[in-house]
């Protein structure tokens, strides 16, 4: 408790044709996550319709992808396959912790490994390599270079960070 991580690998999918359409209809039709710690709902920080400002929402959990419409070729669909995860807690006096609060910060990140290196998805390799994408600190928005986009034959690097 209390360590936090960052930018640690979940997992790698390459996306089939099937996949990617299943995936971009979920994203257009809303779907979400909802995430419970320690019996806690976690609240989403996620960027406000108006004025483009951040908001937390505590309800509805938070949405799996976006559409953006600001393309050349039209609508482009990209998924938050990064998570920031915000644990807030408070220290009892004998009994150690408790979880008082939990917020998740969704990012969309194409990540790539430094040097090229190319992962096949199952390697340990894969873990334990550095990414580029990432920083020495915990992700924040201007960071992000590139958003991953949901297409056939993408490879999705899923990666988190849990901040105490």
């Amino acid at each position: 408790m209390q360590d936090d991580i960052i930018c640690r690998v979940q997992c790698q999918v390459t996306l089939s044709t099937s996949d990617a359409n299943h995936l971009k209809k979920s994203i257009r039709e809303q779907y979400r996550h909802n995430f419970v710690i320690d019996n806690l709902i976690a609240a989403a920080k996620l960027k406000g319709d108006e004025n483009n400002e951040w908001v937390t929402t505590y309800a509805g959990g938070f949405p799996i992808g976006f559409v953006s419409n600001s393309s050349e070729n039209g609508d482009e669909i990209f998924i938050y396959n990064h998570l920031n995860i915000m644990i807030y807690f408070h220290e009892e006096s004998n009994d150690g912790y408790s979880v008082v609060g939990v917020k998740i910060h969704p990012m969309s990140i194409r990540h790539n490994y430094f040097s090229g290196f190319v992962w096949n998805g199952e390697s340990i390799d894969g873990f334990t390599k550095p990414l580029d994408t990432c920083t020495e600190d915990h992700m924040k928005n201007n960071h992000i270079r590139e958003n991953q986009i949901v297409e056939e034959g993408a490879q999705i690097l899923y990666t988190y960070d849990v901040i105490w």
